[in-house]
């Protein structure tokens, strides 16, 4: 969302520029738009507060000016969270606002990115789960060459899926390539139930990479099962 009216009266349109640019660089680019510019209702008519809302948790940082109304003012910054608490700044420059806001914007991106481990396990049991079965005699056996050909069939077809569905960077294509080719290679070293971990610990780092959040996860586990839907199923 635009910064409301009385955010363009508070502060110069280079500063409203500083305060995109500096988020954006912080890693919140995907979620400018989701900002909500309000009055800070503890400085009415003086302060603004802008926060983003993400899958329960709330992130904001509220901003008033003091002193003369001339340039250089001073500032009293609000920061949530801050670690795990707010944190208030006062007298504070403009530069010295843009340099505190980089460094909250880097650490929301970060939480905005962890996916949700906790919610994984489901997904597992539904997903990667399918081709596990229960452990016996078998688990610690290598795969058969047949079975070598149809997994790396199946990882090529998850990367075609991945990269359809989530459009990714061409960096962030490496990347995923570079993991499911290692999971290519690791069937030749390690045993049925070892690459089935190592299977499921690269969906978690892809998802990170690509940020993505519970449903984006579900569905990135989905596409990966749905590669392996052709293939026989693999003892564990």
């Amino acid at each position: 969302m635009k910064p409301m009216e009385s955010a363009r009266q508070i502060f110069l349109r280079t500063q409203l520029n500083d305060i995109f640019a500096t988020l954006e660089s912080g890693g919140l680019k995907s979620y400018l738009a989701d900002l909500q510019w309000i009055e800070w209702d503890e400085y009415p008519n003086e302060g603004v507060k802008c926060y983003l809302s993400f899958d329960g948790q709330e992130f904001y940082f509220a901003l008033v000016p003091y002193g003369p109304s001339a340039n250089p003012r001073k500032w009293y910054l609000r920061l949530y969270p801050k670690g795990d608490v707010s944190v208030d700044l006062s007298d504070m420059s403009w530069l010295a606002v843009l340099k505190a806001l980089a460094k909250w914007s880097d650490e929301v991106s970060q939480q905005l990115r962890a996916p949700d481990l906790w919610s994984l396990e489901s997904i597992h049991d539904q997903t990667i789960g399918f081709i596990s079965g229960h452990v016996d005699q078998h688990s610690f056996e290598p795969f058969t060459a047949e079975e070598k050909v149809q997994i790396r069939r199946a990882l090529s077809e998850a990367d075609r899926k991945i990269r359809e569905e989530f459009r990714p960077s061409h960096g962030e294509a490496d990347y995923i390539r570079e993991r499911l080719d290692y999971l290519a290679m690791a069937i030749d070293r390690l045993n049925r139930f070892d690459w089935k971990g190592v299977l499921w610990e690269t969906g978690i780092t892809i998802a990170v990479e690509l940020a993505l959040d519970s449903v984006g996860v579900g569905i990135l586990f989905g596409l990966i099962k749905a590669s392996f839907t052709q293939i026989l199923r693999l003892r564990s």
